[in-house]
């Protein structure tokens, strides 16, 4: 059974990590644990599979912070390029050597410490369930951020130092803040003017650093379809687009990304879901008549970082199934679930 986690759009979400000001270099946080294992199994190759398995729902250890009965609005540490907690022994504030490391651990801290708070309220089973859907990257992703960095870091090294000193500042606050909503908000809105003050760069400049990432992430053209079924249930396809060609794109998504594709025929007439939960990346998924033919649904992020298009087939009738990233930096271990529809 697929757990379903809370839809993406909730309007009571207080998330810092998905502030407009630092979105476009914070996407790749966007990775689960349970996507990470696949990560390992599947290996530089990432050659796609078919076939079945349990149900990738994750699930943790349950523990939340709250506030103590009758206790004070904690006060807010300063943040910036002077405050926030001390950095880990050795770490002399440079990005240049193993910054994509420090840089996501110093999200997945931040994100940690948001999630203490929310993880009940916003509809997660779990405290670990809502760190994982931001989790941190595997070393194969991390590899290649580092490349694409150290070809743009006169560009970048300001920038990410910059996040990382917010970012550790950031999850000092929230945790000295007992959950309480007035300490809550004066972290974000701290968090927010530190991040609006940090050194920025040009579209240009970012398109230049995702079209180098993508040269580590993709590979040589994929085959259409790379595998059939015509099977129900979770785990119908699965894989990794790492190291994949950049085939095709669907029409909801606006970057490049590595991409697979497989081909599935309805065993029935009916209508079917095809979703990506249990993926360790951002993923899109559209459906095609055929190899290159006419799109018939795509989607990306219909729930947190899980896409899912719905279609109605005749018995025998086959649709390629695509699964892609929302951009250069979103490619990884995933998972394409089919189930019958409403």
């Amino acid at each position: 059974m697929t757990t379903r986690i809370k839809r993406a759009d909730r309007g009571d979400s207080w998330l810092r990590l998905s502030d407009p000001n630092v979105a476009r270099v914070r996407a790749l946080m966007r990775f689960s644990f349970a996507g990470l294992v696949l990560v390992g199994g599947v290996g530089c190759s990432g050659e796609a599979s078919v076939g079945g398995g349990a149900d990738a729902g994750r699930t943790g250890a349950d523990s939340s912070l709250g506030p103590a009965d009758g206790a004070p609005d904690a006060a807010a540490p300063p943040m910036g390029m002077d405050g926030g907690t001390p950095p880990p022994p050795g770490w002399d504030g440079g990005m240049s050597t193993g910054q994509s490391a420090e840089y996501y651990e110093s999200e997945d801290a931040a994100r940690r410490a948001e999630c203490e708070c929310i993880w009940e309220s916003d509809g997660y089973i779990s405290l670990d369930q809502c760190v994982d859907v931001y989790g941190l990257p595997g070393p194969e992703l991390v590899e290649c951020h580092e490349r694409a960095f150290l070809s743009h870091e006169s560009v970048l090294r300001p920038y990410y130092r910059c996040l990382v000193t917010n970012n550790r500042a950031y999850a000092a606050c929230l945790m000295a803040s007992g959950c309480d909503a007035a300490a809550i908000s004066r972290c974000q809105t701290m968090v927010d003017d530190a991040n609006r003050s940090c050194p920025d760069y040009t579209f240009d400049q970012e398109r230049a650093y995702m079209g180098s990432l993508l040269e580590c992430t993709g590979g040589e053209s994929s085959a259409c379809p790379e595998g059939d079924s015509d099977r129900t249930g979770p785990m119908v396809f699965s894989g990794s687009t790492l190291r994949a060609g950049d085939d095709s794109m669907g029409s909801c998504v606006e970057f490049r990304a590595p991409d697979r594709a497989h081909r599935w025929t309805a065993p029935s007439r009916g209508t079917f879901l095809f979703e990506t939960s249990g993926s360790s990346f951002n993923t899109v998924v559209y459906l095609l008549s055929a190899c290159g033919g006419e799109e018939r649904a795509c989607n990306d992020n219909f729930a947190d970082l899980t896409s899912q298009v719905e279609v109605t087939l005749e018995a025998g009738e086959s649709v390629i199934v695509g699964v892609d990233g929302s951009d250069e930096e979103s490619a990884g271990a995933y998972v394409i679930n089919v189930y019958r529809g409403s």
